[in-house]
């Protein structure tokens, strides 16, 4: 691989990574914000809406995984291109 290529690669990773950090905070600022609704609209012995948000704030925890289980492989290769 040419070091032109090997930098392009190199800054596409670097952008894929700065995206998905931008998803991750506007998936936590879902997340946190579903804890509030929650708090102020469910149930204290739990029910429907109480199982609702559980639902929905268990699919945000879900896409934070799988988003930062991307940035960890985008992150070691970036580490790999710049080691060598």
């Amino acid at each position: 691989m040419s070091i032109t290529e090997q930098l392009d690669l190199l800054l596409d990773l670097r952008m894929k990574d700065m995206d998905l950090e931008q998803d991750r905070k506007l998936w936590k600022k879902t997340e946190t914000d579903l804890y509030k609704w929650m708090e102020q609209e469910a149930e204290p012995e739990g029910g429907p809406i109480s199982d609702m948000y559980a639902d929905k704030i268990t699919n945000c925890q879900n896409i934070i995984t799988d988003i930062d289980i991307k940035r960890t492989k985008i992150q070691e290769k970036i580490t790999y291109l710049e080691e060598n």
